[in-house]
């Protein structure tokens, strides 16, 4: 059973760049997912995970400014942050 821990974003408020670190005990496909506050899908990313710290660097310039909500979605988890984009 995999299991995810210590999930963070920063920096967050953020303009073009945020970096999602995440503890991973398993190797496994997960899925990144931004959504903005309408719920429609504007970002998504699959990548493999890997035992330890993962850091995925996403690229937010093409976003406007607003409130989103990051999912990471793998076989066992699906958690959620809120992300402010300010440029």
């Amino acid at each position: 059973v995999e299991s995810l821990s210590s999930i963070k974003i920063y920096p967050n408020p953020n303009s073009n760049r945020f970096i999602l670190e995440f503890e991973s005990n398993a190797s496994n496909q997960a899925r990144i997912e931004i959504s903005d506050y309408l719920g429609q899908v504007v970002y998504q990313e699959e990548f493999a995970t890997t035992t330890g710290k993962i850091q995925k660097s996403i690229n937010t310039g093409n976003l406007n400014n607003g409130i989103y909500f990051v999912r990471l979605v793998t076989k066992e988890n699906d958690n959620g942050i809120k992300l402010l984009i300010v440029k």
